[in-house]
């Protein structure tokens, strides 16, 4: 019998419940039966009531026991208590146990605010039953999501690592559980190093999806590099965003993707949308390293690369832009200014980051983060 189907059960020895209330209960939909004390569990059992309506005009039962037992077989049954007038030192310790309310008869008003009560009853015993569905609901998702979260971060190379000459390094902060933002960095055929910090739209289990496909699609970059015949960060690009645009996914990416080759101490870069810019400190100088692109899975466009000579001792940084949210700085002129600053100023470690930005502190991100660190210093430091 599902709930707020309107049967109410009627507990009384005597069974002297005025016709009236009976009556004003019927005319209002709802089912009436009766039983018994002895018989009030079993009836419980096998009618499923909505509301049980407690009489207590004879003292033939232990109401405070009975009240136990009711309360321990169903605890979101609601006891409605019905009693005469003076019987105040009764009601206030039932009350106290966890019956729901009262109704004194015999005043006139007892039909219609019996009524009322009993209606407000399973109006509450609804709403409680829907929020423990709810919450029990919440919980698979929850530990769904928890599951994804696991399978995503195994997916995410290792921090720190060490390729080459390279050290790299990562952090990623979800706003939820789950991450949009992603990173990844493995060695070519050619021993050259490829990097990327991608945002995917959006946050949360649609972005993670996305990152995912991301890191298939880069396995398979790795393995077959030779024979897609790449030649260029632009034309990693470019291969990305086709293979995305075949997935006809609604979700954009952007991604800055950089490739680090020791032996002709060159970075060549390329950006797909992303912002804020990466920023490179190299040969004692500090910039940021700009250069336009749409986003992957937009449409069919092509990418454009740069290379830059790196030093025996050069660092860079990329942040999501995500970190511009926990930032204090009004404008985003000033945020940036604030990210080139910090980095200028030797802060290029995932924890001096993390410090320095406060993101420890901070409960509830509204947007992802992520951190990218990339360095290369010559052993005699």
């Amino acid at each position: 019998m599902s709930v707020g189907s309107g049967d109410l059960l009627i507990v009384s020895d005597t069974g002297n419940i005025e016709k009236e209330l009976v009556n004003s209960l019927e005319d209002g939909g709802y089912s009436v039966l009766f039983a018994a004390a002895n018989f009030c569990l079993p009836a419980i059992k096998k009618n499923n009531p909505d509301v049980l309506i407690l009489s207590l005009e004879s003292a033939a039962f232990d109401a405070r026991s009975l009240l136990d037992c009711v309360l321990l077989l169903d605890n979101d049954l609601p006891v409605v208590l019905l009693t005469n007038a003076g019987n105040d030192a009764l009601i206030l310790p039932l009350l106290e146990q966890g019956a729901y309310n009262f109704c004194t008869v015999g005043t006139g008003a007892d039909a219609g605010l019996l009524r009322h009560i009993v209606s407000s009853a399973i109006r509450q015993r609804k709403l409680r039953l829907q929020n423990r569905a709810l919450k029990n609901n919440l919980k698979v998702l929850e530990l769904d999501q928890l599951a994804g979260y696991r399978v995503q971060t195994r997916l995410l190379p290792a921090s720190p690592a060490r390729l080459g000459p390279f050290d790299l390094a990562h952090l990623i902060r979800p706003s939820l559980i789950l991450s949009g933002d992603s990173v990844n960095y493995f060695q070519l055929e050619d021993r050259r190093v490829l990097f990327y910090l991608a945002d995917v739209s959006g946050h949360g289990a649609a972005g993670a999806m996305v990152t995912v496909a991301l890191t298939g699609l880069s396995r398979r970059l790795a393995f077959d590099y030779s024979r897609l015949n790449l030649e260029t960060s632009a034309d990693i690009l470019g291969w990305f965003n086709q293979e995305l645009l075949r997935l006809n996914l609604e979700q954009h990416i952007t991604m800055f993707l950089g490739i680090l080759d020791d032996k002709k101490q060159i970075l060549q870069y390329s950006n797909a949308a992303h912002f804020p810019a990466a920023i490179l400190n190299n040969n004692k100088a500090t910039r940021f390293l700009e250069v336009g692109g749409l986003p992957l899975g937009v449409c069919d466009t092509e990418y454009e690369f740069k290379d830059v000579t790196i030093s025996e001792n050069f660092k860079m940084v990329i942040f999501s832009d995500g970190v511009l949210e926990i930032m204090p700085q009004k404008s985003i002129k000033q945020k940036e200014e604030a990210l080139f600053s910090l980095v200028q100023c030797g802060n290029t470690e995932i924890q001096q980051l993390v410090d320095h930005l406060g993101l420890d502190d901070i409960k509830d991100v509204p947007d992802d983060i992520a951190f990218f660190t990339v360095a290369r210093m010559s052993l005699s430091l």
